[in-house]
């Protein structure tokens, strides 16, 4: 009777065993090809997601009216777009805008998320465009990229904005790292100055890193002159010494700029009878 039992208890074991190995051999098989398929789609979408960025950022070259017809910014502007992780940011004319996007290998398809921008007021023109890039920049459905070219597209595919690699960096909104500076005895390069940046705001303010320390200041433009407050700076002590001796001889130089040049991807500031001070390149 036992042997009976036992040969039972067995042979039920056996049938309910099979079909839930099988079960479970097929949960696991569709569970990796889940699996699978969303690595492969994280992969795709991240290679899309290449195709937005670059070191320099975008320029605005045209944007749709409203009856769908492409005409350049107002020539006294610059509209950029960067898009670096999942956020983007960029000067929209007159003011500073921030926000995320979401960008699929499907079709190409890019979404711009909620987006801020500061309040600073310019001429009606300047808003008015300002408005209408910043309501188009909400519309794009998807993106086409050809080259140096990026187009941003409605849900009907026609074309609302087109972006070019610049030819010649804005000295707004684009992050400046430091090739040398004038330390007094010529210009001097070592292992400190390309820790240094430096970034000119749209609304007139000066920030960055200037080796140990944050740096802050005011700017005014006119023409190409370029003219300082006073720079703060945080108050800490690091070491090496020679590392904050770069970092002192750097603030003492952006002390006496009065103008600057800009030639393609570099910066360069000047101080009385055109003694270079600093040269920049964009930010890697």
């Amino acid at each position: 009777m036992e042997k009976t039992m036992w040969n039972l208890e067995k042979l039920l074991f056996g049938r309910l065993t099979v079909p839930l190995l099988i079960a479970m051999s097929l949960l696991g098989c569709s569970s990796m090809d889940r699996n699978t398929q969303s690595d492969a789609a994280a992969v795709q979408n991240a290679a899309a997601a290449t195709a937005l960025v670059n070191k320099t950022g975008w320029q605005l070259k045209k944007l749709a009216d409203d009856d769908g017809q492409l005409h350049p910014p107002l020539a006294k502007t610059v509209i950029t777009l960067y898009f670096e992780g999942d956020r983007m940011r960029g000067s929209s004319g007159c003011n500073s805008y921030f926000g995320t996007y979401r960008v699929s290998a499907k079709d190409n398809t890019l979404a711009i998320g909620d987006t801020g921008f500061t309040m600073m007021a310019c001429e009606d023109a300047i808003m008015q465009q300002e408005r209408r890039y910043l309501y188009q920049l909400q519309q794009t459905a998807s993106f086409r990229r050809t080259g140096e070219q990026l187009q941003l597209l409605d849900q009907t595919s026609d074309v609302l904005l087109v972006f070019a690699i610049p030819d010649v960096m804005p000295l707004k909104e684009t992050q400046w790292q430091l090739l040398s500076f004038n330390s007094g005895n010529g210009m001097l390069s070592n292992q400190y100055t390309g820790d240094i940046t430096a970034v000119f705001d749209n609304q007139g303010r000066l920030s960055g890193f200037s080796g140990c320390n944050r740096y802050y200041s005011s700017y005014t433009l006119k023409g190409g002159k370029l003219q300082l407050s006073p720079i703060i700076t945080t108050r800490k002590h690091c070491l090496p010494e020679e590392l904050m001796n770069t970092e002192a001889g750097y603030l003492a130089a952006l002390g006496k700029v009065e103008s600057y040049q800009i030639r393609e991807r570099q910066l360069t500031l000047y101080g009385a009878g055109d003694l270079r001070l600093a040269v920049f390149n964009v930010a890697e």
